[in-house]
């Protein structure tokens, strides 16, 4: 769909996600896992961060102190054409 179509979409709500880190751990780990457990990730808070649609990257950004807690800055996103493009996929 060719970006100047979109007008007709654009109030449709999109999952995105803020991809902090992955990783692995066992099953003992897991299954030994309680509440109030700490689970040290292999990300530093300075590093950045994805933010994911339909399951690709179309932007990064680190994560920031907001007034309503913890908030997302972009530092690099997509163009809006390949984002759209993205969607049709």
């Amino acid at each position: 769909m060719p970006t100047e179509d979109i007008s007709r979409i654009l109030d449709v709500e999109i999952p995105v996600i803020v991809n902090i880190t992955r990783q692995e751990m066992t099953l003992e780990e897991l299954l030994s896992l309680r509440a109030g457990d700490t689970i040290t990730l292999k990300k530093q808070v300075s590093e950045t961060f994805d933010l994911i649609v339909n399951e690709r990257a179309v932007a990064h950004g680190k994560i920031v102190k907001s007034n309503l807690g913890l908030g997302f800055e972009l530092t690099s996103i997509a163009k809006k054409e390949d984002i759209v493009k993205l969607l049709g996929e």
